[in-house]
């Protein structure tokens, strides 16, 4: 079908009047680039139905003692609060506007009948809010400081594990030689506390089980505590070694039974004083 001349005329005009509007292309819906259900004002997303400035429409601003609702701006706010930034506070609970428009509480600041303060269990210390039920430096009230090696707990310092308090100090029992396993628990000059018990300075050598041994010769504890050798092996460097197949292993040693008097036929079989061992008899 050919266009009559009439409307190639007036479909010319249209996009005439569209070019010198300057659209290019159709203007883009509602919502596009930003949130969707905001109208973008003056550059700005805003909310139609509850922005002070552009109450209904653009532009249209809400008078200061009025807020926007539902795009309309209303005559006064419900008794009990107060118009701020466009709406209804009640400044006597507002952190934001806490006995007036724009008053802020600081951080951890709660308002409470229209003043900012600490909110509970928070208290002022300093110019600071702070909790006393755990704040170590301010334990129970501003100013009671635990002690060292302390942490507050429920407003009340008490030692961390596994510290235990003793004499109003902070002691290890497993290994203070004045509180050893309990307070006032004091170990003989010459012990040690080792693992809540008193016992020997063993000094290079180490404790295993109350006695000092050599972890590098001790076949009981052969490189550590209770780690034994087999009956035919003694202990060398810390570690487990077979004897050659001329000797035995006596005493974690390794001897020959043929001929050592403390060990003649036999381990621990010793001769008597002036007897010798031949052939693993005493002679």
């Amino acid at each position: 079908m050919t266009a009559r001349s009439g409307d190639s005329a007036l479909l010319l005009a249209v996009l005439g009047v569209a070019s010198a509007c300057g659209w290019e292309d159709p203007p883009p819906p509602l919502g596009r680039g930003q949130d969707a259900g905001c109208t973008v004002c003056e550059g700005v997303c805003v909310d139609l139905s509850s922005d002070p400035a552009h109450c209904g429409a653009c532009g249209d601003a809400c008078g200061s003692d009025q807020v926007c609702a539902a795009g309309v701006c209303g005559g006064e706010c419900a008794e009990g609060t107060t118009p701020c930034d466009g709406a209804c506070v009640d400044l006597s609970t507002s952190g934001l506007h806490c006995g007036a428009c724009g008053v802020a509480c600081a951080a951890g600041e709660a308002c409470e009948g229209g003043r900012c303060g600490c909110s509970a269990p928070r208290v002022e210390c300093g110019g600071s809010c702070v909790d006393v039920q755990s704040d170590a430096v301010h334990c129970g009230g501003c100013g009671a400081s635990c002690a060292s090696g302390e942490t507050c707990v429920e407003g009340a310092c008490a030692c961390e594990a596994p510290y235990s308090s003793c004499d109003g100090t902070c002691v290890d029992l497993r290994g203070d030689p004045d509180h050893c396993g309990a307070c006032g628990v004091t170990c003989d000059p010459g012990q040690v506390c080792v693992d809540s018990a008193c016992g020997a300075d063993c000094g290079d050598a180490t404790r295993c089980g109350g006695a000092c041994v050599d972890l590098e010769r001790d076949a009981a504890h052969c490189g550590a505590c209770d780690a034994a050798c087999p009956g035919d092996q003694v202990c060398v460097a810390g570690a487990c070694e077979a004897c050659d197949a001329s000797l035995s292993a006596c005493d974690g040693a390794c001897t020959n039974l043929l001929s050592d008097p403390r060990h003649c036929g036999a381990c621990d079989n010793a001769c008597p004083a002036g007897r010798r061992c031949r052939g693993g008899a005493c002679r």
